[in-house]
């Protein structure tokens, strides 16, 4: 067995063990199968999710797991994504089907251009359901669906991606219509500039790889580490 295959079974049966036995909402009523949908999208994360009792879908009750549940869940989904083979800023979507008897969890994880089928702004969260019911429902392996990567070809392109990062995560001074561009080795510095007259001690701007990562960086470290980090990350 891969080591991703490896990684998505073991994060499979840890997910299921916490759905089945979760107190929630999905608990209130029988149920045979639970779908939980992921859309990673910088600084923020989307969730949708569904249940079946009978090859039917339930539609007139929640189904959801406890709060508590629910965190623990994506505490190992985070740990998960921080350890697999898959860059964390590559890695898009991520679904996860639970059958309640047998207990059973099968992970799929989407990433890169294939991923734009999970575009949550751009869809409604009924759309990504049947997306993801129609394109992982049945299927009883774990896999991992990876396009191509996202490419960040201009200094313009890496503007759009700090935008839609400061979009759902401001930063503090940093105005997007202010923001300059200049090239780092494997990506983008995007960096607003002090204004006459303003002296800010510590500020943020990004780095942008060329692959689509979004990092975060205070003026505070020398610049060649920060671009070090970006390289080697």
């Amino acid at each position: 067995m891969s080591e991703p295959e490896a990684g998505l079974r073991w994060l499979g049966s840890q997910l299921a063990d916490i759905v089945v036995h979760s107190t929630g909402d999905l608990w209130e009523g029988p149920w045979d199968r639970y779908m939980f949908i992921a859309h990673f999208e910088p600084g923020h994360s989307v969730f949708t999710k569904a249940a079946w009792v009978g090859g039917e879908r339930i539609r007139r009750r929640p189904v959801g797991i406890s709060i508590e549940d629910l965190e623990n869940f994506n505490t190992v989904v985070r740990d998960f994504r921080r350890e697999f083979p898959v860059p964390l800023w590559l890695f898009d979507a991520l679904v996860v089907v639970v059958d309640r008897e047998p207990v059973r969890g099968v992970v799929h994880v989407v990433c890169g251009d294939v991923a734009a089928d999970f575009e949550a702004s751009m869809a409604t969260a009924g759309e990504v359901k049947a997306r993801a019911i129609d394109m992982f429902g049945d299927l009883v392996e774990p896999s991992v669906v990876c396009g191509r990567p996202i490419v960040v070809a201009d200094g313009g392109s890496a503007v759009d991606r700090v935008a839609a990062f400061v979009a759902v995560s401001p930063v503090s001074g940093f105005v997007v219509e202010d923001a300059v561009v200049s090239r780092v080795d494997g990506g983008w510095r995007v960096f607003v500039r002090d204004r006459p007259g303003q002296i800010r001690v510590d500020r943020t701007y990004f780095l942008v790889a060329d692959d689509g990562g979004v990092f975060p960086v205070s003026s505070g470290e020398p610049p060649a580490q920060a671009v070090a980090r970006l390289l080697g990350r």
